[in-house]
């Protein structure tokens, strides 16, 4: 079965949130409730790796997984990476 999700056009995401600290909280939100916090982790990362935003191995000079998301007043990824 598939499953797909709305994605607003607009930035609606918290800019002093990291992408790895995003995606947690989606899959919180999202997952059933008896997921351990090791699956989650799991799932997260490997959707990192597929977004491009964090490599296997990792590389600190092109990962963002952990840099802040940013807003119009804080400095962040770039808007591709959103």
């Amino acid at each position: 079965r598939s499953r797909f999700a709305y994605v607003m056009q607009e930035d609606t995401l918290m800019g002093t949130a990291t992408p790895r600290e995003a995606l947690q909280f989606s899959a919180m939100l999202r997952l059933p409730l008896g997921i351990s916090k090791k699956i989650i982790d799991e799932k997260v990362h490997h959707m990192l790796v597929q977004l491009g935003l964090l490599s296997d191995p990792p590389d600190k000079e092109k990962d963002c997984a952990d840099t802040r998301i940013g807003s119009a007043l804080i400095k962040g990824i770039s808007g591709g990476q959103k």
